[in-house]
């Protein structure tokens, strides 16, 4: 990661758009402030592999310092976000459950804090329409009488479409991207990071 940034500061382009994990952060944002890429000279796009907390907690790990960090302020994120009406819904009904309610589903879900429900995150709309997606392709291999000899677990998931709670989900069939989700009814966004609790920790600004 230290060597690509090097190449990159002897680049005459000055916009990054940054694809990377986690662990590479550290020598990704540790690089290109000692070479000065994070003084304004050049501006910075990440994908949504990473976010303002991965950056936070790679600080308090002692990974980044306190001064790089503010130095990220006002990068960019692009990527998508699940459809606003669809994800209100998910919501409304996420914040009805209770902890009991859980329990009585599975009990290693018990002792949940009801503050868990107020505010659900973004993933949580994508995992629970993962969750539905597996179980639809399921249940239309046991309903059809279908088996693996037929058709793949791949090729059912494919035929999987519904309204779920980041929005339309439908995947790709043929050709470039065969399989991939349809991400037509998603919001796209744009995001900058910024300090404002006084602490220097990054937060998301649409």
């Amino acid at each position: 990661a230290r060597e690509a940034v090097r190449t990159l500061s002897k680049q005459p382009q000055t916009i990054v758009v940054l694809l990377a994990f986690v662990n590479d952060l550290p020598g990704i944002f540790n690089e290109a402030d000692a070479l000065g890429l994070l003084s304004g000279s050049h501006a910075w796009i990440g994908s949504r592999s990473f976010s303002p907390a991965s950056v936070n907690a790679l600080v308090d790990a002692g990974r980044i310092s306190n001064t790089t960090r503010d130095k990220l302020e006002g990068m960019l994120q692009a990527g998508h976000a699940p459809n606003t009406e669809s994800f209100g819904l998910f919501k409304q009904s996420f914040a009805r459950l209770s902890p009991k309610e859980c329990e009585a589903m599975d009990p290693q879900l018990g002792g949940m804090e009801p503050s868990t429900f107020a505010d659900p995150p973004e993933n949580t709309a994508y995992a629970f329409d993962a969750t539905a997606t597996v179980a639809l392709a399921l249940r239309e291999q046991r309903e059809g009488n279908l088996t693996s000899a037929n058709l793949s677990t791949a090729e059912l998931l494919r035929r999987v479409s519904f309204e779920g709670a980041s929005g339309a989900v439908s995947f790709g069939g043929e050709g470039h991207g065969a399989g991939d989700r349809n991400v037509a009814s998603l919001s796209s966004e744009l995001r900058s990071w910024r300090q404002e609790d006084g602490a220097g920790q990054l937060h998301y600004r649409p």
